[in-house]
């Protein structure tokens, strides 16, 4: 016990063991806090304790191979009316967890993927796995659950074993405006699963800074689906324009990988209402192969702000309806191809857009602006000898850098050399520029891209570039030539009249 002068001649008694208790009006409850600020509302340091919790406060044990779905649970029931944090340490954690409540925000310990003698990531898996199971599930048709956000966390599907659950995160009806970041998800049969059912509706997703993986040898695995709305439910009409059942607003921003003899595909968008479904994607690159793209049922559209990039030999099963491409230029895959000149080649109910594999060829990305023709710019190495090759093969992944591109304007049809930046100088859009005998960089050879139906078509060639100290890379001649020989490739596939 301790004596606390309060004012004179008065003392107050506490006792250390109440100080140090657990039961409620002991411990914390006992201890003020106040911000450093003359505004500040006085609470209990046990009130602010309580906005962010730790599954370790609730027996929560890292690493032991038992179901740790009720830890989370009791976690997230000790939060307060308006929601707070649940911390996650390092190391793998066994649960098939639901959250159903708003402002809820599950955050992991230490760094996403960082592994050195042991699991030292934070990981979520499932401890039931099979048919109808999800590690994790946001929401479940019954309520809206609102402000809901994901960091820092590895969601799996894979139970360590082997053994898979259907899905790894599932978003279900009634949930709106959730939040990813430094989020990896790995495998389940269905490792991103979006679908709304039980007349809730799904809305405002920012999937963003994510890692997708989907290793699994299954013809049904996906590493992302997303449905517009489940059968509709018995005896429930809904009128025209009624909300319930919708899925939109969903923003992603992803690296996407499949195994290379995976049986899936990267993506699965089912539209199944009469007016479709849109998919925005940003900043997205699938490392996919031949055969195994997307698979698009009723689509309304795929929206690609300049950033989904797919690997050459992928491939788009589409199922749409034809769509008026005047009154909305800006979309792409609306069930033809625009070619070059506008001209417009249909395409029939199942048919299949291939997006063939060429020599050189880097990807196929989806660009909102006009058609155009001159993407070129020359790269050579950084000090003596001038003459080395530096490039980077992206079929073979060889090479020493990986660059990706962006949109580029040739400023002058001249083929002058003099590197002013004002005559046969090559300028971009996305914040790199370079004359044509610029004496830094890293990339040897043509980068040239053309519009195919809203797609950039991206490719390198790896053509040896001599040169000596100082001279300039007058190359134009043979960059065209390339661009000219890709575009008749891509007429032969009849991606292009």
């Amino acid at each position: 016990m301790f004596i606390l002068n309060v004012r004179e001649n008065e003392m107050a008694f506490v006792d250390e063991a109440n100080l140090a208790g657990v039961a409620p009006g002991q411990g914390a409850d006992m201890v003020g806090f106040a911000q450093l600020d003359s505004n500040a509302v006085a609470r209990t340091a046990s009130d602010k304790l309580r906005e962010t919790v730790s599954v370790l406060d609730f027996g929560g044990v890292p690493n032991s191979h038992v179901d740790s779905t009720t830890v989370f649970e009791n976690a997230i029931a000790s939060l307060g009316a308006h929601g707070g944090t649940i911390e996650i340490p390092a190391g793998n954690w066994w649960i098939n967890l639901k959250i159903n409540r708003s402002n809820i925000k599950l955050r992991g310990q230490g760094g996403v993927g960082e592994e050195s003698g042991g699991n030292k990531w934070p990981c979520i898996r499932p401890y039931a796995t099979g048919a109808g199971t999800a590690t994790l599930r946001i929401s479940d048709q019954t309520r809206e659950n609102r402000r809901i956000k994901l960091e820092n966390l590895v969601i799996s599907g894979d139970n360590g074993a082997g053994n898979q659950a259907d899905k790894a995160l599932w978003i279900d009806g009634g949930t709106y405006n959730l939040v990813t970041r430094d989020v990896d998800l790995q495998d389940g049969l269905h490792t991103l699963h979006i679908e709304p059912g039980g007349g809730q509706s799904i809305a405002g997703m920012m999937l963003k800074d994510l890692c997708i993986r989907n290793d699994l040898k299954d013809p049904d695995a996906r590493a992302i689906y997303v449905r517009r709305y489940d059968d509709p439910h018995p005896g429930v009409v809904y009128a025209p324009g009624d909300p319930y059942g919708y899925t939109t607003q969903i923003h992603i921003a992803a690296k996407v990988n499949l195994w290379p003899d995976g049986l899936g595909r990267w993506l699965e968008v089912d539209g199944t209402g009469s007016t479709g479904l849109v998919v925005h994607f940003h900043q997205t690159y699938v490392d996919d192969g031949p055969k195994r793209g997307i698979l698009m049922h009723g689509l309304e559209v795929i929206e690609c702000f300049g950033g989904l990039q797919l690997d050459p030999g992928a491939e788009a099963a589409i199922v749409v309806k034809r769509m008026d491409m005047v009154s909305d230029p800006s979309r792409f895959l609306r069930g033809f191809i625009e070619g070059v000149g506008g001209q417009l080649i249909e395409l029939a109910d199942n048919s299949r857009l291939a997006f063939p594999e060429e020599p050189g060829l880097i990807a196929y990305q989806p660009r909102l602006q006009r058609p155009f023709l001159g993407d070129v710019g020359y790269f050579s190495t950084l000090a003596d000898p001038y003459d080395k090759s530096i490039y980077y093969d992206f079929q073979t992944a060889v090479g020493p850098m990986r660059w990706n591109g962006c949109p580029h304007r040739w400023t002058d049809a001249s083929d002058a050399s003099d590197g002013s930046g004002t005559s046969g100088a090559m300028q971009t859009l996305g914040g790199i520029s370079a004359a044509k005998n610029i004496l830094s960089g890293g990339f040897v050879g043509a980068l040239h891209g053309l519009k195919v139906n809203g797609l950039q078509v991206i490719a390198a060639r790896q053509a040896t570039v001599t040169l000596a100290s100082a001279s300039t890379m007058d190359k134009d001649v043979e960059a065209r030539a390339a661009i000219a020989d890709l575009i008749a490739r891509l007429q032969a596939h009849g991606l292009i009249a």
